[in-house]
């Protein structure tokens, strides 16, 4: 019977370093899974941080563009409305005044040097 004894303690004490190497395993893999866990959640946060950075900037030159549209488009709408005017009859004549210097029947036309009167304006004072 000794010899039994003997046996289930031999059995029992490699159970137990067998537990003990098992359990052992199971931490140093915890470990591991944590640390993958941590590096993933690294490389996520950074990748999220460069496109949330992406993000903002994009949605800000949106804005601008935006912005620029809308000033394109007045501008637009104004040239369009001088061109509607610069089919007038009106128009026209007061073009043809301006820059080609022609007149009606029996207007005259009377002409001033701007330059020698702001001349003259300067030597008085």
């Amino acid at each position: 019977m000794a010899r039994s004894l003997g046996r289930r303690t031999e059995r029992n004490i490699k159970s137990e370093g067998l537990a003990a190497r098992k359990a052992e395993k199971k931490r140093e893999n915890r470990r591991k899974r944590r640390k993958t866990l941590a590096a993933v959640l690294i490389v996520l946060l950074v990748v999220g941080a460069v496109y949330g950075r992406n993000i903002i900037k994009l949605r800000s030159e949106n804005a601008d563009l935006k912005k620029q549209q809308e000033e394109l488009q007045e501008e637009r709408d104004k040239l369009k409305e001088q061109i509607e005017e610069a089919g007038t009859k009106e128009y026209i004549q007061e073009e043809a005044r301006k820059q080609l210097r022609m007149l009606n029947q029996g207007e005259i036309l009377f002409l001033f040097n701007e330059d020698e009167e702001e001349t003259e304006e300067a030597e008085d004072e």
